[in-house]
Parts: structure tokens; C-alpha cells; sequence
């Protein structure tokens, strides 16, 4: 799931990739979150198997909001990153 997120989200139709890692790592956290709101996240490889099945709305409530969090503590602070990795 994250793996298909990530390309897609440095892919040029999104973000693209930039010269920064840390603001392709924003940027991929930034789509991921967004991705766990909407209700279905098709497989590429397999259109039909919805990745959202595998985890519960809950999880993927959770997920997003960690995420943003993440994103605007590290904006705030750059620093923050290497405590959350």
C-alpha cells in the first residue's frame, strides 16, 4: 500500500521528484494521507483488490492523522524528523 502511494505521489501527474529527499518524503507523506481518507485505493497491479480492505476506517483514520501531524511538526521543526525515523 505504501509502496503504491509513494510512486504515485513522485509520479509527474502529483509532486514529482525534487531535488530534496526531505520534501519528496513530505510531499509522500502528504498524498499517503490523503489516500487513507478516500474510501478505496485499487491495487495496480490487480484491479480488483481494493487495498483499503486490509485495514479498518479506524486504522486508516489514524494513519492520516499521524501523518499530518508528522508533517506539520517537521515543517515546524526540521529536526523532528530524525526522532520520528
Amino acid at each position: 500500500m505504501i509502496e503504491q502511494c509513494v510512486v504515485a505521489a513522485l509520479s509527474e501527474d502529483n509532486f514529482g521528484i525534487h531535488a530534496s529527499p526531505t520534501e519528496n518524503l513530505l510531499n509522500s507523506m502528504d498524498f499517503i494521507s490523503k489516500k487513507m481518507e478516500q474510501k478505496n485505493l485499487i491495487d495496480i497491479a490487480n484491479s480488483n483488490n481494493n487495498l483499503h480492505d486490509k485495514i479498518t476506517d479506524i486504522q486508516r483514520g489514524y494513519i492520516s492523522n499521524q501523518f499530518q501531524r508528522d508533517i506539520k511538526r517537521i515543517e515546524g521543526n526540521p529536526r523532528y524528523i530524525k526522532e520520528i525515523f
